[in-house]
């Protein structure tokens, strides 16, 4: 997907790595994917991912070796689950929404749902990392346990790419040197604030992920202000 991802967003930096048969991350590829991350400052793993067998079996590898700080999210998390590797979560931060965390947790959704604090502080001591689940008041859990419910945010979030959006935020706060909880802390604030200022634009309903994307400047700088 390198040349659809270099034309549609042209501030992208383009890394090429081994790939399978169906155009997804090889085995292989954890080698280079490790020597491109040493002169990096955080990672961010897992979305756009799929659970592609080959790419299960680069993420987990990948995540055990990988040695700079990390958002873990999405197919990552999923990889972790269905390789019953959940030692690759430890020192990370994780931003799973409450299916992936029932499949970390060999749960159900509706557990998961019926007391979210609970489950973000049990996954957050058991796996040793910085829980963010997502959803309605998201729960930031850290291994110390320390519980933080999020204010900020609205209904136009549940859509496609917003998680991505928020891996990608917190990635940025940690490659500036925030410690892990508090860059999730603050990058869900933003996330969600970021959220309600293009619902006062636009509206909630009907609002895509680039529109959160887009609004994150504004977010800075009324923090800022």
């Amino acid at each position: 997907i390198r040349e659809i991802v270099s034309e549609s967003i042209m501030e992208s930096i383009i890394a090429e790595l081994p790939e399978t048969g169906a155009g997804n991350i090889a085995e292989t590829g954890i080698k280079p994917a490790l020597n491109y991350c040493a002169d990096k400052q955080a990672a961010v793993v897992g979305p756009g991912l799929s659970t592609q067998w080959d790419t299960r079996e680069f993420a987990v590898a990948f995540l055990k070796e990988l040695q700079i700080p990390r958002i873990i999210d999405a197919d990552a998390l999923n990889a972790v689950a269905q390789q019953n590797a959940q030692s690759a979560l430890s020192g990370s931060i994780i931003t799973p929404h409450p299916g992936e965390m029932a499949r970390l947790l060999e749960a159900t959704t509706k557990d998961i749902q019926a007391d979210r604090i609970a489950f973000a502080t049990t996954a957050a001591q058991q796996f040793d990392c910085v829980v963010v689940l997502k959803g309605f008041h998201t729960v930031i859990a850290a291994p110390s346990g320390e519980v933080h419910v999020n204010g900020t945010g609205n209904s136009g979030m549940a859509t496609g790419g917003s998680g991505d959006v928020l891996a990608g935020l917190v990635g940025g706060l940690l490659a500036q040197g925030l410690e892990s909880a508090d860059a999730a802390k603050l990058g869900v604030f933003v996330h969600g604030l970021a959220a309600d200022l293009a619902a006062e634009r636009i509206g909630s309903r009907g609002m895509i992920a680039r529109d959160i994307s887009d609004a994150i400047p504004l977010a800075w700088r009324a923090i800022e202000r």
